[in-house]
C-alpha cells in the first residue's frame, strides 16, 4: 500500500518464550496488507474473540504479531474496486476480521471491499458499530436455535442452510 498515512494500533507479539505482550504502537499504512479498501476506524467493540486473540490463544489468531478486533466502523479513504467512495462511512464484522487479518483495534485497516456495508443514514458510526456486534451474535444464535447453519455472507447476504 503507497498510503504514507501513520496510525496507531494494539499489537500483540509472541515472545521467545511463548508469552504474548500487547503494546499501543505507531504503525503505516503501507504495513497493512494490499486490499481494495483502506478505511480510518472510529470505533471497534472489545468482545471475547479479542480477549482471547490478545492472550494469544492460537485457535482463534494463528499467527503473531497481530492486531485483534472483529469488528470496526470509519470512514472510507480509498477504495481500489469503485464499491465505495472516500469519506463514506462503513461497518465491517466477521470475515475473519481480528482473527485471520489485523482488526479494528487499529486506527486503519486494509480489507476486501466486499467486507463493507454502508453505514445506514439514521445510524451513526458509533450506533452502527453497537448494532454490528449485536446483530452478529443475534444471527449466530437464531441459526444455533432454529437448527440453521451460517453458511457466508456475499454481496451483502446471509447465506444459510438447514441442518440436517
Amino acid at each position: 500500500m503507497s498510503n504514507n498515512k501513520t496510525f496507531k494500533a494494539l499489537v500483540v507479539h509472541e515472545t521467545s518464550n511463548g508469552e504474548f505482550e500487547k503494546s499501543i504502537e505507531q504503525r503505516s499504512a503501507s504495513d497493512l496488507p494490499e486490499n481494495d479498501l483502506l478505511i480510518e476506524v472510529h470505533y471497534s467493540s472489545l468482545n471475547f474473540k479479542d480477549a482471547m486473540s490478545a492472550s494469544g490463544n492460537k485457535r482463534i489468531t494463528k499467527q503473531y504479531p497481530h492486531t485483534p478486533g472483529i469488528d470496526a466502523a470509519g470512514v472510507v479513504v480509498s477504495d481500489k474496486s469503485g464499491t465505495f467512495s472516500e469519506g463514506q462511512e462503513v461497518v465491517v464484522f466477521g470475515y475473519g476480521l481480528g482473527m485471520d487479518t489485523d482488526g479494528g483495534l487499529a486506527q486503519m485497516i486494509s480489507i476486501p471491499a466486499d467486507w463493507a456495508v454502508e453505514c445506514p443514514s439514521s445510524l451513526t458510526l458509533k450506533e452502527a458499530m453497537a448494532l454490528a456486534e449485536v446483530t452478529q451474535k443475534t444471527i449466530y444464535n437464531w441459526c444455533e436455535e432454529h437448527r440453521f447453519k451460517f453458511v457466508r455472507a456475499v454481496n451483502r447476504r446471509l447465506y444459510i442452510d438447514r441442518e440436517s
